[in-house]
């Protein structure tokens, strides 16, 4: 027999037959995280702008701009989900020649684990 369930929220399930019962299996769900990248030129300073939605709504929560680093993932901006459970985040970057790694997440809580956007990359020319 073969069972095939998808929550919508994190959670446990466990499976019962002839009066035995499976243990339970935790199941983390992500909420879906879009991504747009944009950008603004100010003189030689570049603004990165990052914009998406988060489904299922989750509005006022906090969401992060994160770089990839050697280390792993560093916030390096951050803002609220509007009513609409949209984001619009600026980010002066560095004045320097790069290429960056970059996502958006919203942080696991009570009823999801991490939301995380699709990767962007935004590559940097000074000079």
């Amino acid at each position: 027999m073969k069972a095939t369930v998808s929550p919508r929220f994190n959670a446990s399930w466990h499976a019962e037959a002839a009066g035995v019962s499976s243990p339970p299996v935790v199941i983390q769900v992500g909420p879906r995280v879009t991504l747009a990248l944009s950008h603004t030129q100010s003189g030689a300073r570049l603004t990165e702008v990052f914009s998406g939605a988060v489904a299922p709504a989750h509005a006022g929560e906090r969401v992060f701009v994160q770089r990839s680093t050697a280390n792993g993932w560093r916030a390096v901006a951050s803002g609220r989900l509007d009513r609409r459970s949209h984001y619009r985040i600026r980010w002066l970057m560095p004045y320097r020649s790069a290429t960056y790694k970059l996502r958006v997440l919203l942080p696991a809580h009570g009823d999801h684990a991490d939301g995380v956007s699709p990767t962007g990359y935004v590559r940097v020319r000074v000079g």
